[in-house]
């Protein structure tokens, strides 16, 4: 009976090293991203006298073409890949996007999200004489940095930076920025403000095709959706008012892109929060197939 309790410890304690070793494991990335962004990342501002933002600005303004877009995504990319890490789209799921935006061809297009300006570049550079990009960055500083992005790459009569939060610009989207439609929305910003900002959109018919006017209808990307950046992209719906069903289709063209795209390309970072923070959107996007928050928006995507 003496040697019970000890036998007891034993196991106890070898349980919990393999339950210490199995969390480890499972939210290895998510210690990493803790240790980079709240430990290395500051000092590593503190002793350059800048930020990662600036210093990717700056790497562009050294090394792109200035009036080239193209030379401006892969100036980004290049610094991404080799020095600092950022939360870019990047040029594999870029892909993806510049084949939605390809096949949409807005005349209209928002972003919520803008941070360098990285994607409001992509985007831009495809955009039809004629269309605009309206980017809402709730930081001031990165909407300053996108700016001078899109002044570099030639950009800025195409794209209209909004600084603040999307809860507020929104419903000024009409009468302030005069946006009587959306063709395409790419939401890239606050992960619970995906929802929210959506239903924002609904109810002021800002997005394209409601289902009685028989067109090709809005489209509606969302990035980071599901769990650890797999890209389901571009499923386009439609619906019917009177039995508030949807239908789904593959866009061809994305996904074809999509299946050549490894679903680590994302970071650590985005697929930590895509697997823990996200995956209430994502239940919600997948119960809308029966129960559709936003039956007027005839086009959802997965980025």
């Amino acid at each position: 009976m003496l040697e019970a309790p000890p036998l007891l410890l034993a196991a106890f304690s070898l349980g919990l090293v393999l339950l210490v070793l199995l969390l480890c494991h499972s939210y290895s990335g998510f210690l990493l991203i803790c240790w980079n962004e709240f430990v290395l990342q500051p000092l590593y501002n503190l002793f350059m006298g800048d930020t990662k933002e600036q210093r990717i600005l700056r790497h562009v303004l050294q090394h792109a073409v200035a009036g080239d877009p193209q030379s401006v995504l892969e100036a980004i990319d290049t610094y991404c890949l080799q020095k600092e890490w950022a939360m870019n789209v990047g040029d594999r799921k870029g892909q993806i996007l510049d084949a939605v935006v390809r096949e949409q061809r807005p005349s209209v297009l928002l972003e919520l999200g803008a941070y360098c300006g990285y994607s409001a570049v992509r985007m831009a550079r495809l955009l039809e004489p004629g269309a605009r990009l309206l980017t809402i960055e709730l930081n001031p500083d990165y909407a300053a940095i996108t700016q001078q992005m899109l002044d570099f790459a030639g950009l800025q009569d195409r794209v209209t930076v909004v600084a603040g939060p999307s809860q507020d610009i929104i419903p000024q989207l009409k009468k302030k920025y005069d946006v009587d439609m959306l063709d395409m929305v790419f939401l890239d910003h606050w992960k619970d403000r995906y929802l929210p900002d959506t239903l924002l959109l609904e109810p002021l018919t800002l997005l394209l095709g409601q289902p009685q006017s028989g067109d090709q209808g809005g489209c509606l990307i969302p990035r980071s959706v599901a769990c650890y950046g797999r890209g389901q992209c571009c499923w386009l719906t439609t619906s019917s008012a009177q039995e508030h069903q949807n239908s789904w289709h593959m866009c061809a063209t994305a996904a074809a892109l999509s299946a050549h795209t490894s679903p680590r390309t994302w970071s650590t970072r985005q697929q930590w929060m895509a697997s823990r923070r996200l995956s209430t959107w994502a239940w919600m996007a997948q119960h809308s197939l029966d129960h559709p928050p936003c039956s007027r928006l005839p086009c959802q995507a997965w980025l």
